[in-house]
């Protein structure tokens, strides 16, 4: 037996086996090993991991314990390898490793296991409780403190940072928030990302792997030599000097005397957070992409979980933006996919060098509707905001019409190719429900429209209505005050309570994702607007509305989507209005789809035709 309980008065007392005193005393929480994963020099940190215990997060949402057994080889963000007795080691992120110390059968099933009946454990573990100890006291933060009324066998204190999931689901350990150094392009001075991106011979990218791997073939002859600060050495290959901030994290000057490994290893050191939190950015694009090859109808629930640690980091990413972006070129545009993740995959494919949006010198614009009427809405916009996610500078996502819960979530209108019956089939029951309200918050923070090159003004739908009197149409929207609305519709007995501002605001971002080209000059009235068919209050612009807009602002052309075009694209309004359509074969519609590229003042139209 591991385990006695005496009776003494009223009360069970817990004995625990030597052996399971040894576990505890090895166990190291996630807070501890995030300071050993930043504090220490990576190889360091290799070291002192080996051999601690964890209680982690698996695949299949079941906390396990195990022993570390070592990290994982060619990552930089201290992946573990972990061996929970019960088969093959599990490769397992810092983010899931826990907080909270072992629950009784979490521990039962360990002591159980194989791997604790090798001979020496108990001293080993010893061994590791003393250096988790002088780890703690060196680092000067007091190390773990076991949560009160918590043991290995009574209660469990969920961590600080958890949240209550529902359907068994739990938000614990969030993926890594980016840090502004990693959101933030900053341009002064140019720096090396120390992490290569690997080729194969027949053109496929097969990882990145730190620069210090390679050194001697990548950096110099050799690539020990010091470098002398007045002058570079003989053999590097590179200098040092000059290499600023960047927006992948910040790069100290070395002393004189360092060699051109010690300046790449500390480069590595110094982004090792921000590709940890690529590597998980990317095993979710990669899930999506798996998902929409095998044309999934269900998704697993750890898939959930991923969905919902993304929508709450992106968020804060979009809520940096203003409502008005201005982007420059050279820049792609894409229109509405409507869930067409395969027209998506075919242009990005094409567009991205070496499938690595860092590796691509051009901006990406979406100009929203990127769900609904289509099978695999969900895995669209995921893979958005991952790229959203992965460069912040260089991929901007504009808010539609389908964007907002009163018509994503509008079953009886869309029936099956609803955006919210997607997710109830590939999440049932109240999962469902929580990841379409997290993913509709996202889309609450989306910008409203954009401006590229100062030239060109972008909105899904249009541009806002003008009765006359002052054309403050810009300023309104580049006022930071300007709402971020839950719901773009409302009944208007709700708008009729809003202040003027707010219900001015809300005209304006429903003439931005609703609106459309008026198809003749019938109908408009002096100021070039008319009564639009899609729905009561919404409206059309004309050429003279068009030629007003832009002349006063200083624009020259109008980039939007939300029509279906049988080439993907339709030029209007005297060549100034192009309409941009990026999904084929819409809803069973026979039509191409189409990109426009921004580029040395030039804009060039890139057409998919219909099968």
């Amino acid at each position: 037996k591991l385990q006695f309980l005496y009776f003494i008065g009223a009360k069970y007392v817990l004995m625990t086996s030597p052996l399971q005193q040894a576990v505890e005393g090895a166990w190291v929480s996630r807070d501890l090993l995030d300071q050993l994963l930043h504090k220490l020099p990576y190889n360091e940190y290799k070291k002192v991991v080996c051999g601690i215990m964890v209680r982690f997060l698996t695949a299949d949402m079941a906390y396990r314990v195990g022993r570390v057994h070592s990290v994982a080889p060619s990552q930089a963000d201290g992946t573990l390898i972990v061996d929970a007795g019960l088969g093959p080691t599990e490769v397992v992120l810092p983010k899931n490793v826990s907080n909270s110390l072992f629950k009784k059968n979490e521990i039962d099933d360990w002591m159980n296991s194989p791997l604790a009946k090798q001979e020496g454990l108990i001293a080993k573990l010893e061994a590791t409780k003393q250096q988790n100890q002088m780890l703690k006291d060196s680092l000067g933060k007091g190390g773990d403190k076991k949560p009160k009324g918590t043991s290995a066998t009574r209660g469990h204190t969920p961590p600080a940072n958890a949240k209550a999931g529902v359907a068994g689901v739990l938000t614990v350990n969030p993926a890594p928030v980016l840090t502004d150094a990693f959101i933030t392009n900053k341009t002064e001075g140019v720096s090396l990302f120390p992490h290569a991106l690997m080729i194969s011979a027949d053109g496929t990218p097969t990882g990145h792997v730190p620069v210090s791997e390679i050194v001697n073939k990548a950096i110099a002859a050799n690539a020990n030599e010091p470098w002398d600060m007045n002058g570079l050495s003989a053999s590097a290959s590179f200098s040092p000097l000059g290499m600023g901030t960047s927006g992948l994290g910040v790069f100290s000057m070395q002393a004189e005397g360092s060699t051109t490994a010690d300046i790449v290893m500390q480069l590595e050191e110094e982004t090792r957070g921000v590709c940890g939190a690529e590597r998980w950015i990317r095993e979710l694009m990669n899930a999506c992409i798996k998902s929409w090859s095998k044309g999934a109808k269900s998704a697993p629930r750890d898939f959930a979980t991923r969905i919902m640690h993304l929508c709450s980091d992106v968020t804060k990413v979009f809520l940096q933006e203003p409502m008005l972006l201005r982007v420059n070129s050279p820049l792609c545009v894409f229109g509405d996919l409507h869930g067409n993740f395969a027209d998506l995959h075919y242009f990005l494919d094409k567009l991205l060098i070496f499938g690595e949006i860092a590796y691509t010198g051009t901006n990406f614009l979406f100009l929203g509707d990127y769900v609904d009427r289509g099978v695999f809405g969900l895995e669209s916009v995921v893979y958005l905001l991952c790229l959203k996610m992965l460069a912040p500078k260089q991929v901007f996502l504009l808010r539609g019409n389908h964007e907002s819960p009163e018509v994503n979530g509008d079953i009886k209108q869309y029936g099956d190719l609803s955006f919210r019956h997607e997710i109830s089939q590939k999440f049932p029951g109240r999962v469902g429900d929580q990841v379409w309200d997290a993913i509709n918050k996202v889309f609450q923070c989306l910008p409203a429209a954009a401006i590229v090159d100062d030239k060109i003004f972008c909105a899904h739908g249009g541009i806002p209505r003008h009765d006359g009197g002052e054309d403050d149409r810009i300023k309104t929207l580049e006022d930071p005050k300007f709402p971020r609305f839950a719901s773009i519709q409302v009944a208007p007995a709700i708008a009729q309570q809003e202040s003027a501002w707010m219900q001015k605001c809300r005209k304006m971002m429903e003439d931005l994702v609703w609106s459309d080209p008026a198809d003749q000059r019938r109908g408009l009235d002096e100021f070039g607007f008319g009564d639009n068919p899609r729905g009561v209050g919404l409206k059309t612009f004309g050429s003279k509305a068009v030629d007003e807009f832009l002349d006063r602002n200083g624009f020259t052309h109008i980039f939007r989507a939300h029509q279906e075009k049988s080439n993907g694209v339709r030029i209007c309004d005297n060549a100034r209005v192009l309409t941009i359509f990026s999904t084929s074969d819409y809803i069973g519609h026979q039509n191409g789809a189409g990109v426009a590229f921004v580029s040395h003042g030039s804009i060039r139209l890139a057409i998919k035709e219909a099968m």
